[in-house]
């Protein structure tokens, strides 16, 4: 198979743009495999749960598409946390994907969902070090924080790769 070249890029603001679009807008570029990048964008467009945790069990073994998600995620989380309105995502490839822009509005308002794999309860306390992590309660953090760890490491290293 296609290794996902999950690459982001920040795209800083034009020269004279606007302070309400410096504020609103958060723009990446990402190179990655276009089937999973249209399923992962397509999914997270769509805020749909069950076809998020879809894409990750089928794509379980592709430790390169669940880092795409992972970046992808904690990009989205960002603006949450920032308060940006919208997150354009433009696909760098040889044969690109459409444009995706999101109006993040719903996202901020949006409860963030447990991280316990299989859990669908909405997250209430969240990782110290991250703060994008979440779980609804101990016994769901206490049973994933092992796994989390890891993917808290790689979250700072790609926010601190990002400049965010």
């Amino acid at each position: 198979y296609l290794m996902v070249q999950c690459k982001w890029r920040i795209i800083s603001p034009l020269p004279g743009s606007s302070e309400e679009r410096i504020a609103d807008i958060e723009e990446v570029e990402v190179e990655a495999e276009a089937n999973i990048f249209n399923l992962l964008t397509g999914a997270i467009g769509s805020r749909s749960r069950p076809l998020i945790s879809t894409i990750l069990e089928k794509y379980e073994n592709r430790r390169d598409a669940i880092m795409l998600f992972q970046s992808l995620a904690y990009i989205m989380e960002h603006c949450r946390f920032s308060k940006k309105r919208y997150l354009f995502i433009y696909h760098k490839s040889v044969d690109p994907c459409p444009d995706i822009k999101l109006d993040l509005e719903e996202l901020i308002a949006f409860p963030k969902q447990c991280c316990n794999r299989g859990c669908i309860k909405d997250g209430l306390i969240s990782c110290s070090l991250c703060k994008i992590a979440c779980w609804c309660g101990p016994e769901c953090l206490e049973n994933d924080f092992a796994s989390h760890k890891i993917a808290c490491t790689v979250a700072e290293h790609i926010l601190q790769e990002l400049q965010l």
